[in-house]
């Protein structure tokens, strides 16, 4: 499995799901995720990603940061549809990885509205990592949380 955070439209909420062609098939799995057929379901049920939403642009709601998973010839191309839909404000990175090292102005305001979401022992303290790479991993199938690479 791969990853592919993306920085794109979002339907309205309480749809916590990217924006996709209506020839698209959704189904939205409930904690933010979603399970997306590019291809409808019924024609391709095989070819899929699944999408989580991070968070959504205060001052823009229909912004969305989403971390998909999925096989890599797939968000290859969903990559390079977002980059061919031609706004100037979505973005893609391949993995955290690439997120975390990229240093534009716009990006670093990104990664500071990625809400907390690490868990919390009896004190207060932090445990494990944030709650969307935990359920990113499991999602992927992926046995422990260090899977990222």
């Amino acid at each position: 499995m791969s990853t592919l955070i993306a920085y794109i439209r979002a339907e309205p909420e309480p749809l916590d799901v990217p924006r996709v062609p209506a020839l698209w098939s959704v189904i939205v799995e409930g904690g933010r995720w979603a399970t997306v057929f590019p291809l409808g379901r019924p024609e391709q049920p095989d070819i899929w990603f699944h999408a989580r939403l991070v968070f959504r642009k205060a001052a823009a709601p229909q912004r969305a940061l989403f971390v998909c998973t999925g096989r890599a010839a797939v968000l290859n191309r969903l990559a390079a549809r977002i980059a061919a839909d031609g706004l100037a404000w979505t973005r893609t990175w391949s993995g955290l990885v690439a997120f975390r090292a990229d240093a534009e102005a716009s990006v670093v305001a990104l990664r500071a509205e990625w809400p907390d979401e690490r868990l919390l022992d009896e004190d207060g303290d932090l445990i494990g990592l944030p709650l969307s790479i935990v359920h990113r991993h499991r999602m992927a199938g992926f046995d422990a949380e260090d899977a990222e690479v």
